[in-house]
């Protein structure tokens, strides 16, 4: 909430019982009958609701309304986030006046930025319906953590960490290699034809450094990514420690956000009791904004097992948008359908179908990884 909203309530919550009180004594004079003063609590309790339906209302207008409407609205109520507190959540924005969408715009644009300032709570959901040869349909669920936590190293340099934490839960007809959803290598099926099995898998970091400034359209970063055995069951992971190299561009738009994500494993340990790693995976990303809430499109995980040499190939379409949460969070979320064109159908067990959706709180950014590690920090200040 503005300063200026927060005034106006406080106004509106003080004079509202005088207005309403006055007496007529004598005719021409009148006098001013002394109100009851609000409590604090209910001082808050009246704006707290002035909050709730100004938000409802710039929601909708950010979501349905012409730009030329949207700064109508934002001129007549004196509402937006304002670059203080763009600044709080990781992002500058360049210029006197925000891009298309203004203020939550320029958010929802960053949320789309790999390499970008905000904080974001990454949560996502694959269920993946897979087909085997002894017949019948199985689903391989997995749910993704992958907070995105950027620092600022110095004036040009940020660092990009993505931890990823995985839950994993299956049950498979036959017991031979398959791909499981998220985007890891291959793991072994259970060691029962028929079991289901649910635990963690192993866990990753994946970390990029990038120069791209916020306000550029073409970003891109470079950097490495990890992957370590803590499953809770062998079944449920590679066994093997596992390094290399990663890079992402993305093109951000006025109207269409496209570009790639790549990953490559090695595994570096030396345990013979389990298969070796090499693997890529690619995510490949292209949507087109309706608005600058909201998107349509897809962003599906292309796998190549190096070992094997199988290559799983999805093609999906689904929608992205931007909206705030409990009237104060920005969040962004999103679901997709894909189809696997590369499956094997009753040869071997492989995805056919997946569905995939995600939810991604911003929070504001620490100050410490703001202000520049090595000095310099300007990421979040102009």
């Amino acid at each position: 909430m503005t300063r200026q909203l927060l005034a106006l309530a406080l106004t509106l919550s003080l004079t509202a019982p005088v207005l309403g009180n006055w007496d007529d004594t004598q005719e021409g004079v009148v006098d001013l009958v002394e109100p009851d003063k609000p409590t604090y609590d209910e001082l808050l309790e009246q704006i707290d609701t002035l909050q709730g339906q100004l938000d409802a209302a710039y929601e909708m207008a950010e979501r349905y309304g012409t730009d030329e409407e949207l700064e109508e609205f934002r001129a007549a109520v004196g509402w937006q986030l304002g670059d203080l507190d763009l600044a709080d959540y990781g992002h500058t924005r360049e210029g006197s006046t925000g891009g298309p969408g203004g203020d939550m715009g320029d958010m929802a644009t960053q949320s789309q930025n790999p390499v970008g300032g905000l904080w974001m709570m990454w949560l996502q959901n694959d269920m993946a319906l897979y087909e085997g040869p002894l017949g019948g349909k199985r689903i391989f669920n997995t749910t993704v953590f992958q907070p995105v936590m950027p620092v600022q190293l110095n004036d040009r340099w940020k660092l990009i960490n993505r931890p990823v934490f995985l839950l994993q839960g299956f049950e498979t007809p036959s017991s031979f290699e398959f791909n499981p959803g998220g985007s890891f290598p291959p793991v072994s099926p259970p060691s029962d034809p028929f079991s289901t099995q649910m635990g963690l898998g192993d866990i990753g970091l994946i970390q990029w450094l990038s120069n791209s400034p916020s306000s550029s359209k073409m970003v891109t970063g470079v950097g490495w990514n990890w992957m370590f055995p803590a499953a809770t069951y062998p079944d449920l992971g590679t066994g093997r420690t596992s390094f290399g190299p990663s890079v992402v561009a993305m093109y951000l738009g006025e109207k269409i956000i496209t570009g790639g994500i790549m990953q490559q494993y090695f595994s570096i340990d030396n345990r013979g009791n389990r298969s070796r790693v090499s693997y890529m995976d690619l995510q490949y990303v292209f949507r087109y904004r309706l608005n600058p809430m909201f998107g349509i499109g897809f962003a599906p995980n292309m796998k190549w097992d190096q070992v094997t040499g199988k290559v799983t190939m999805p093609i999906g379409f689904g929608f992205d948008t931007m909206t705030m949460a409990f009237g104060k969070m920005p969040m962004r979320w999103g679901a997709e359908l894909q189809y696997f064109a590369s499956h094997e159908g009753r040869t071997g067990l492989d995805p056919e179908w997946n569905f995939r959706l995600y939810v991604s709180p911003i929070i504001k950014a620490p100050e410490w990884a703001t202000r520049g590690i090595f000095g310099g920090g300007r990421c979040c200040r102009r």
